[in-house]
């Protein structure tokens, strides 16, 4: 049985030796005309993109309306709802492509949300019965415009197109 597997393992790296060393077959060529390839060369592509995205807050001051007296700021602090709270963004494109590199404009709407809640609670040191207890709940929304401007160069290798991007907001 192990005589067996190992012709069977030799024959399977053989054939997987000799099966990726062919080439592949050449396709028909249906433009032969130098002309026509100018098409390919340069073409332009509109594109639009949409979906939904989720936001978070990272806070590198904290403020507050209220100044505690008797107890520690801390305990009044706010809690965040970080990516929760779903927004959106959508975007039109426009891209002209030129023998390997690509210029693109992306003009993008976003709208950001996130949102946070914090508690205030008040005795009466004299009377216990005398409190105030309140619950604040609040939600930020941020619009704004992206105006990406990219630069991608790419170069095909058979099968496998590496490439380079870079751009500006």
């Amino acid at each position: 049985m192990k005589r067996l597997s190992l012709w069977f393992l030799f024959f399977f790296a053989i054939t997987t030796c000799v099966m990726a060393q062919r080439k592949a077959p050449k396709l028909p060529k249906f433009n032969k005309n130098k002309e026509k390839q100018v098409f390919l060369n340069k073409q332009w592509f509109l594109g639009f993109k949409a979906g939904i995205n989720l936001s978070g807050s990272q806070v590198s001051q904290e403020y507050s309306i209220i100044q505690p007296t008797n107890y520690e700021i801390n305990t009044i602090s706010k809690v965040y709802r970080n990516y929760r709270d779903a927004g959106k963004h959508a975007t039109l494109e426009a891209t002209f492509y030129f023998t390997g590199l690509s210029l693109s404009f992306q003009p993008t709407y976003r709208h950001n949300r996130f949102g946070y809640a914090n508690d205030f609670t008040w005795t009466d040191t004299e009377s216990p019965d005398n409190r105030l207890e309140l619950h604040y709940t609040q939600e930020q929304n941020v619009d704004y415009f992206d105006v990406p401007v990219l630069a991608k160069y790419e170069r095909m290798y058979n099968k496998f197109s590496p490439y380079v991007q870079a751009g500006v907001y």
